[in-house]
Order: structure tokens, then C-alpha cells, then sequence
């Protein structure tokens, strides 16, 4: 099917078949005597070989079933498809066996290989003369304007329906742009698919299960994540630093060790997934700010449903649930300035949303219901606001506040079989508790100290009345002298 030479600008037909009786016997071969815009048609059988593919192509297996079109690496310590070009198409294949560290830094099943031509060329320059023709023409220049076009990155492939199993990377973009991954398969890769400074690319209705890792991410910005499944795959979607404006939609992360985790991410926004039955937590952020988790459902996890750890600032979490873990929803140290509204956490096993030395949070219209230990348990926490949440029949205390000052509270708790209405204990102050409705938990709201405003609770239909204001002058009286009596340091 090679074309005369009078129409070499037409885009060709070029068939690939182990057996003969095709125009190659061998990817590769295709390729090298390829040009820009062909389609490459691969028959079914089993490839041995790395494929470098420096020019724009279509390359798709005849019958379409990855099962019975298999490329494996000849050299398990290079890459199975090398790619350095833009718009190339790779469907329909078994890719597998870089999984040998040596010649590449990490060989992969597929590299979409965006970076500059001066940091390709150390790894391309040991290259042992498998591959010998592919880099005579990517050094010389047989597509043209290519050497440009590598330098600015790899852009819009289309990488679908391929399963990728046996590498260390199965798919893995670096400075890969608007390219599109879909309907592909990874298992027992070390990585499922790693994506390194590549923007705006489209991940949907891709498979990983039995990896090491699942779907990864360092650095990039305005990718689309939607309706991926990953398990049993150590992490299931891990972003790290320099990430963000990425958006993740109904995907499902289950049985991996966490299902989201984001750390030192911001503008992450995840919509509808589902990060249930995990070893440690369905979502967590750590060190991340500004990032948005609406209806998402994170439920049966070991430790966490949702986890905002270690100064996670400004992030707003709305409809969730987070059922039957241990911990619900668990803001912890320096977590500060996060809205929770609308948040289901029911039936966990110790706490339903728990708040361990934050300040600034806002809590509004949660529910958090038959948990086995607190409803909403504050600890050490500050400057925190808990509104109109519905907060009944847990094991202990429906809001706790331990050690903690200067709460505003507001909260409507609905509950059946009332035991105490309030207990003050140690030294939690400056709280201000009011408009709850309190029945059905062992201890109704228990806040530790005296020095708190609690008035207007409702219990069994009775209202308590706020603290006469004589009385609170005489509280602020009394201040006032414990301070003057109280002994004076001397200056220095």
C-alpha cells in the first residue's frame, strides 16, 4: 500500500502483520517509512518490540480487541510506544513488559514525551541500536518542523481502549498537553497512569485495579478526570504539588489504601465521586487550600471518610457523606477558615465530624446522627461556628467541647430519649450555645468550663431563658476583680 511518488502528500493505508502477507511485519517498520497523517493498521498477533513514534500517525489494531494484539517490549528497560510528536492515535493494544530499570528512567507501556529535545537526547544517545533507524530519523529531521514541535510539547493524542499491564509506568505524560486518554485498562503496572506538568488534558472511563499506584499527578493544571475507576491500587488518585484547577466527576475509588489523596494542591474540585471501603481514607487533603468537595460520598473507609489535614485552608465542603468509618469528617491542625454545609455523618464509629486544633470553621445544617462515639466533637479548636445542625442519637455527647474556646453554636439537634440537657466540665470557654433542639444523645452538649453563654435550648418543648443581664454584669464584675486581686509581676 505505498503510494507513487507523484501523490506523496496524501495520507496512506499502511498494514502491519506478523505473519506477512501485510506491507510490514513489524510497528516499527511501519513507522519508519511512514509519514505524517498515515494510519497504520496492525493485524492481530504478538509484537516484540519499542516503538518510537516521532511523527503524527494513527496507529490501531484490525480487530480492535486489546487481547489479541499484543505489543511487549524487546528491551524491558525502554518504553513499549516512545512518543514525541503531537496527534498521534494509539487504540486498541496490549502493552506491557517495561518494567526493567536501566536504559530509561522509568520505562513505560506508552510515553507521551513533551519535553525539550536537549533532555531527550542523553536517554535516546545509549540507545543500543535496537531502535537505531527511528533515531537517525528523529535526529535528522525526516518530518520537518518535528524537532520544533517535540520542543513545545506533545499534544492532542488520542490514547483509547489499550490495556496496559506488566511496567513501571503504564501511562505516563510529561509536558503533555490536551491529549485525550480513554477506555483504557492498567494493572499490574507500578503506576497506573502519571501525569508530570501536562495541562488540560481528558481522563474518562479508564480502568486500574492491582497497581502500586493508581492515577498520579505532579504538577499541571485544568485536567478533567471523569467516570475512572480505580482499585486495589495502593493510592487510588494522588495530586501533589503544583497541581491545580483540576476537576474530578463521578469517579470511583475503592479497596486502595486511600481513595483521594491531595497534598499541597489548591483549586481541586471534586464533584460526585466515590471513595468508599478504603484501608486508611476516601478523600483526604493535606496542606491544600481553596479546593471545593461537593456530593461526594466517602463511606466504609478504615480511619477517614473525608480527612482535611495540616493546614488545609478554605476549602468548602457541601453534601457530602461520610458513614459508617471511624472518623467522618475530621479537620485537623491548622485546618482553618473550611465551611462544612450539608454534610451527612452517620453510623461511624467513633465520631461523626470531629475538629482537633482548628479555628475559623464554619459547620452549618450537618447532620451527624447514630454515631458511636460524639456527634460533633471539638477539640482544642477556637473561633469556630456550628449552626443549625441536626445532631441526635449518639453513644456519647451530641456536641462536645473539649478544651476548646470561643465557639459560636447554633445548632438544631433532633433526637428521641433524652438524658441530659447540659454538662459543663473543665475549662472550655467563651462558647456561645443557643437554638438547640437537644434529645436522644448521653450527654446532650457538654462543654468544659463555666464561662460560657448557653440560652434558648429547647428541650422537650421548654425553652430556657437567656442569662438574666444583671447577672451577666456581676459575671463581668467578678472578672474584673479576680483581675485586679490577682498578683501583679513586677516590671523588668
Amino acid at each position: 500500500m505505498i503510494i507513487p511518488a507523484g501523490t506523496a502528500a496524501a495520507a496512506t493505508g499502511i498494514t502491519v502483520d506478523e505473519n506477512g502477507g501485510a506491507d510490514y511485519t513489524s510497528i516499527q517498520e511501519a513507522v519508519n517509512h511512514s509519514k505524517s497523517g498515515d494510519t497504520i493498521l496492525v493485524f492481530s498477533g504478538i509484537y516484540t518490540e519499542n516503538v518510537d513514534v516521532n511523527r503524527e500517525l494513527t496507529i490501531i489494531s484490525k480487530s480492535g480487541n486489546p487481547e489479541d494484539t499484543i505489543v511487549q517490549a524487546a528491551d524491558p528497560s525502554d518504553h513499549v510506544f516512545h512518543m514525541t510528536a503531537s496527534n498521534v492515535t494509539i487504540s486498541g493494544f496490549n502493552v506491557t513488559g517495561a518494567n526493567s530499570a536501566g536504559k530509561s528512567r522509568e520505562p513505560c507501556g506508552i510515553y507521551l514525551d513533551g519535553r525539550s529535545e536537549l533532555f531527550r537526547a542523553p536517554e535516546e544517545n545509549v540507545d543500543d541500536g535496537v531502535n537505531e533507524g527511528v533515531d537517525g530519523e528523529v535526529n535528522g529531521g525526516v518530518n520537518g518542523g518535528m524537532d520544533g514541535e517535540a520542543d513545545s510539547g506533545v499534544y492532542a493524542c488520542t490514547l483509547s481502549n489499550n490495556k496496559i499491564s506488566n511496567n513501571i509506568l503504564g501511562i505516563f505524560l510529561e509536558d503533555a498537553d490536551n491529549n485525550t486518554l480513554s477506555n483504557n485498562t492498567a494493572s499490574n503496572n507500578y503506576i497506573a497512569i502519571f501525569l508530570a506538568a501536562s495541562d488540560s488534558n481528558e481522563l474518562k472511563g479508564n480502568s486500574a485495579s492491582d497497581n502500586k499506584g493508581g492515577v498520579f499527578m505532579f504538577g499541571g493544571a485544568n485536567n478533567a478526570f471523569s467516570e475512572n475507576r480505580i482499585s486495589k491500587s495502593g493510592t487510588g488518585f494522588l495530586l501533589e504539588y503544583y497541581s491545580s484547577n483540576n476537576i474530578f466527576i463521578n469517579n470511583t475509588a475503592l479497596d486502595n489504601e486511600n481513595g483521594f489523596y491531595i497534598r499541597g494542591a489548591e483549586n481541586i474540585t471534586l464533584i460526585n465521586n466515590n471513595a468508599s471501603s478504603n484501608n486508611e481514607t476516601g478523600i483526604c487533603l493535606d496542606s491544600s487550600s481553596n479546593n471545593s468537595l461537593e456530593s461526594n460520598r466517602a463511606d466504609l473507609n478504615r480511619k477517614y471518610g473525608i480527612h482535611l489535614n495540616h493546614f488545609s485552608w478554605n476549602n468548602e465542603l457541601k453534601n457530602n457523606t461520610a458513614s459508617r468509618n471511624e472518623n467522618g469528617i475530621m479537620l485537623y491542625y491548622y485546618s482553618e477558615n473550611n465551611s462544612l454545609t450539608g454534610n451527612t455523618a452517620n453510623l461511624n464509629s467513633k465520631n461523626g465530624i470531629y475538629l482537633n486544633e482548628t479555628s475559623g470553621n464554619t459547620l452549618e445544617a450537618n447532620t451527624a446522627n447514630s454515631n458511636n462515639g460524639h456527634g460533633i466533637y471539638l477539640k482544642s479548636s477556637t473561633f469556630n461556628t456550628l449552626n443549625n445542625n441536626t445532631v441526635s442519637s449518639n453513644s456519647l455527647y451530641g456536641i462536645y467541647l473539649d478544651p476548646s474556646n470561643n465557639k459560636t453554636v447554633n445548632t438544631r439537634i433532633v433526637t428521641e430519649d433524652f438524658k441530659y440537657c447540659r454538662f459543663l466540665e473543665d475549662s472550655s470557654n467563651n462558647n456561645t450555645v443557643s437554638g438547640n433542639y437537644l434529645n436522644g444523645n448521653s450527654e446532650a452538649i457538654v462543654a468544659n468550663g463555666s464561662e460560657n453563654s448557653i440560652y434558648d435550648n429547647h428541650f422537650n418543648g421548654k425553652t430556657t431563658p437567656d442569662t438574666p443581664f444583671a447577672s451577666r454584669v456581676m459575671t463581668i464584675i467578678g472578672r474584673i476583680r479576680d483581675f485586679l486581686l490577682a498578683p501583679q509581676i513586677p516590671a523588668n
